[in-house]
């Protein structure tokens, strides 16, 4: 007996259901160096009894034969194990043990679900999952999912480890069992299919969404393969639902899709709910799972089915953002609101609330169906104060069967100072110069260096550096945030400051990296510079970055500042990795200037300059147009001061 060919396993109420005639196909080898054809050929099903019909058709020596040899009744959802054996009556067989073969049908029940109460899939309910190079269908404890793999090392977890696991004890991780490397080819495509029987339901009056968490385990390496797809029956095309969400500065944290509208998605592709909807999440990479943020792979948990019936979604406050310059006493607030149903939504209530103010409300007279209306409440913000602020903004319809969108809290509001005096110096010996850290794993701080290479400041004895005392953390992605500049006045601005860095040695990869981004809103940032431009501006011009270990003394950075806005706010970035971790970034001396005069790059001055120098003045000594040296004296008059210029090589 080589192989049993058919049936496979189906679903109820599908394209692949199984029914009253399934076809039970079977290849049968003749291993012998004669023909066989007088062989007999036998089955049962489960315990059954077994039933069996003798075949003369010719198989040639060492030849195969497909034969079908009955049709069986498996319409009924149920587990059937299928046993057949062939018997060769001509001759004595002298090896009985291949003699036979089992095989595993299961037709899978699919009733018509009812969504009133929701349905909540967590999978804590299945026993061990751990396939491997198989297909399957119906997992048991969690019959509507079924799945399938591409490669022999395609692989289909319920349990990695406690720290992959999203919640309870059981999560569905899809990887490769094995680290492909370069073996492209050999990597598996991997599926986890949901479906559905919601044939009870249609597009046209059903507001019917769903909602998972999910783990994206560290970057993927190819574009495609890595998103949640859906398709209102099994036999239609399939329309993308998800791409899955990745933040390099966060990597290996859980994530919530949000509400997924299917009615929109089917709906807007001529499609419609069936006995056999499906979600499908797709996995393709080439390695396995190693760490929430490490190896690569897909965990899911907590996938959702729900109607809604009214379904008012706060989308966002669109008047503020969490980075800000110079704000006024009267700030508008303004707010985006959708109405995610079909039928128009009236009397839509809004609110919001700064710090402990008290709550300022509005009203929205109607939003029809599936659009989304801006509001602007008439009570503005004073947010003129150079602080933080914290704003919440919330929706409400008594109706609203879905609350988790109805509003945006704690919002945080920085409002920084706008510098417009210049030339600009801040040497952080007063305080930290309205300059602040975030981001994740920040080790940023302000005050007097004492790390074992780093351990002063460039000048006075306070500076910013990532972690006074020692190391960057693993697994950082911060920024330091300066106060707003008006260069609007500016010719030929220019930032300059005092520079001492500690980053892991790339060798032939790049681990860790610090650079500097600037922004015109405080929204978008875009890198500042690049290698090569300025005076010690990046130190790998392969990524735009500092990257070097032997730089730890102080020295001066300058860059030319872009002129495509008036205001302008910086920020220095550290990212690391998980490997090993060094002092990092240390910041002193901030300096924005207008360079009238350029730097002075001859030989030598053609003769030296004389100027008087009086007590509190500050001589500049230029020549043609360009600046050789420049003195502040602080003290008592120098009197007549000569300066001969003479260029270093």
């Amino acid at each position: 007996m080589a192989k049993i060919l058919a049936p496979g396993s189906g679903r109820r109420l599908t394209s692949s259901a199984l029914n009253n005639a399934q076809p039970l196909t079977i290849v049968v080898s003749n291993l012998d160096d004669q023909a066989a054809a007088n062989y007999k050929i036998s089955y049962r099903v489960n315990a059954g009894a077994w039933a069996s019909a003798n075949y003369t058709d010719i198989i040639n020596p060492a030849g195969n034969r497909q034969i079908t040899v009955t049709n069986l009744n498996l319409a009924t959802a149920s587990v059937y194990n299928i046993t057949v054996a062939v018997t060769n009556l001509a001759l004595t067989d002298p090896q009985n043990a291949n003699d036979t073969m089992s095989i595993t049908v299961k037709q899978v029940d699919n009733p018509v679900m009812n969504l009133s109460g929701g349905y909540l899939e967590n999978f804590e309910a299945t026993g061990t999952v751990d396939l491997l190079g198989r297909s399957y269908v119906g997992i048991e404890g969690a019959e509507k999912w079924d799945f399938t793999q591409s490669k022999p090392f395609g692989h289909l977890r319920n349990f990695v480890n406690s720290d992959i696991t999203i919640e309870g004890n059981k999560s569905m991780s899809l990887d490769n069992a094995h680290n492909q490397r370069f073996d492209i080819a050999g990597s598996s495509y991997n599926t986890l299919t949901g479906t559905f029987n919601l044939g009870n339901y249609n597009t046209v009056t059903t507001e019917l969404r769903c909602e998972f968490d999910y783990i994206m385990h560290g970057l993927p390496k190819f574009d495609t393969g890595n998103r949640v797809w859906v398709r209102g029956s099994d036999v239609d095309p399939w329309l993308p639902l998800l791409t899955y969400q990745l933040d390099t500065a966060n990597m290996g944290v859980v994530y919530n899709s949000g509400t997924l509208s299917l009615t929109d998605i089917l709906a807007a592709a001529g499609q419609s709910f069936s006995s056999s909807t499906q979600v499908r999440f797709t996995q393709y990479d080439t390695s396995r799972i190693a760490a929430t943020y490490f190896g690569n792979g897909v965990t899911m948990d907590n996938f959702k089915l729900y109607t809604v019936t009214d379904d008012v979604h706060l989308l966002s406050i669109d008047s503020i953002y969490r980075y800000n310059c110079g704000l006024s006493s009267t700030v508008p607030m303004k707010i985006r609101v959708r109405n995610g149903v079909n039928n128009t939504v009236y009397n839509i209530a809004v609110f919001y609330q700064l710090d402990n103010q008290p709550v300022v409300s509005g009203m929205i007279d109607s939003i029809q169906g599936k659009d989304t209306v801006e509001y602007t409440f008439a009570q503005t913000m004073d947010l003129s104060a150079t602080t933080d602020y914290n704003l919440s903004s919330w929706v409400y319809v008594p109706t609203d069967t879905y609350r988790l969108n109805d509003s945006i809290m704690n919002f945080g509001i920085k409002n920084q100072p706008v510098v417009t005096t210049f030339p600009y110096l801040e040497t952080f010996e007063s305080n930290d110069g309205f300059f602040f850290a975030e981001g994740t794993n920040s080790s940023w701080a302000y005050g007097t260096p004492t790390a074992a290479k780093i351990n002063h400041a460039a000048s006075g004895s306070k500076a910013w550096k990532t972690s006074l005392t020692g190391n960057y953390n693993k697994q950082e992605y911060s920024y330091l945030y300066s106060p707003c500049f008006d260069i609007s006045q500016l010719a030929n601005p220019r930032l300059s400051f005092s520079l001492a860095s500690d980053i892991e040695d790339p060798g032939s990869s790049v681990f860790d990296v610090g650079f500097v981004e600037y922004s015109h809103d405080g929204y978008t940032w875009q890198k500042l510079g690049a290698a090569g431009q300025g005076t010690n501006w990046y130190s790998n011009d392969s990524v735009q970055a500092w990257t070097s270990t032997n730089e730890d003394y102080w020295h001066v950075a300058t860059i030319p500042l872009p002129k495509d806005g008036n205001i302008v706010s910086f920020r220095f970035v550290l990212r690391s990795d998980q490997g090993s971790e060094h002092e990092g970034l240390a910041i002193d001396d901030i300096h924005v200037y207008d360079l009238i005069n350029p730097i002075f790059n001859q030989a030598q001055f053609p003769a030296a300059i004389a100027q008087n120098i009086g007590a509190g003045q500050t001589a500049q000594y230029i020549s043609g147009s360009d600046i050789g040296a420049s003195i502040f004296n602080p003290g008592s008059a120098l009197g007549t001061t000569a300066v001969q210029d003479y260029k270093h090589t």
